[in-house]
């Protein structure tokens, strides 16, 4: 092979190996695997006695039995709430009471219908918070200046059924609004939810109380899912009167009532319908509940869609 022969088949060989170099070079680099998606955690806790922190499509049946040394009470709420958009929804509560005392007739009441519109902020935050705003009407049996007096102490019985959180859905003669705060924090399963209310009630039907009562209400929650679908939950509620109604004049230990609960929750989910039962025991630590040797057992089963 001459020289000229030569040269040509290198510079062949320079040139198929340029452009198979360029070829790799114009190649995009391959993508990077995707992520693999992240296992959803457990839902947070669900309060028992308080206003969950955002709004959903639900159906709750509430009951709560009460046993204590005047006698027995129950009071059973139906609820009903409805997300209208993301962040904004309304729940409407109808409640219920029944009292078996161990002196007296037993009685029944209707208690007020309450309508409660929760309003949650999406916020770029660690916590989730809640405003609440609840009308409560004065429709409730067991009012006015004479009532019938089984029905009346049906109701005066159902505020410590549910540990004094509810106090103006069992004042029939007080059109109540009421202003509400929450937040809720949820990480590896545990979730602690606070919240506090005034309660502002005004006496609108002829009866013997104040023009005007004042009263909050807070709580604290401590859930922890331990277990699969199995959540465990610690509630600590306080309620105080701001003003001094007649009740509190007489007996100075209805100022303010402490209470805690514990509860077991579960979750299912079928299709698009996630079922959350849940029981619970709570109990007063201080007066007037604790004087009376109050035990509370609830049974709550929300359904959310």
């Amino acid at each position: 092979m001459n020289a000229s022969k030569l040269i040509a088949v290198l510079s062949a060989l320079a040139l198929s190996s340029s452009v198979a170099r360029a070829d790799v070079e114009a190649e995009p680099p391959a993508a990077p695997p995707a992520p693999a998606a992240a296992t959803p955690g457990p839902p947070p806790a669900l309060p028992y006695l308080m206003r969950p922190i955002a709004p959903v499509d639900v159906l709750r049946s509430d009951t709560v039995v009460s046993s204590s040394d005047s006698g027995t009470s129950m009071v059973t709420a139906l609820l009903g709430g409805h997300r209208l958009t993301p962040t904004f929804g309304l729940i409407l509560r109808l409640t219920y009471t029944f009292n078996w005392p161990d002196v007296g007739p037993s009685g029944t009441a209707f208690a007020n219908p309450a309508l409660v519109a929760l309003w949650a902020p999406q916020l770029d935050l660690p916590v989730k918070l809640a405003f609440s705003g609840v009308f409560v009407a004065p429709l409730g049996q067991g009012g006015g200046l004479t009532p019938d007096p089984a029905t009346s102490a049906s109701i005066k019985a159902a505020g410590n059924v549910r540990s004094a959180m509810d106090g103006s859905v069992f004042s029939p003669n007080y059109l109540t609004l009421v202003a509400g705060a929450a937040a809720s924090w949820n990480r590896h399963g545990v979730t602690v939810h606070a919240e506090a209310n005034i309660l502002n009630l005004f006496h609108v039907k002829d009866s013997v109380e104040e023009d005007v009562k004042i009263s909050l209400t807070s709580g604290l929650h401590v859930g922890w899912a331990f277990w699969g679908p199995l959540n465990a939950a610690a509630e600590f509620h306080y309620q105080r009167w701001l003003t001094t109604p007649d009740a509190v004049t007489a007996d100075d230990t209805k100022r303010e009532q402490g209470s805690f609960l514990l509860g077991l929750r579960a979750t299912f989910k079928a299709g698009g319908v996630t079922l959350r039962p849940g029981i619970s025991y709570a109990q007063g630590f201080d007066a007037p509940m604790s004087a009376l040797h109050t035990h509370n057992f609830q049974l709550d089963v929300p359904v959310v869609f």
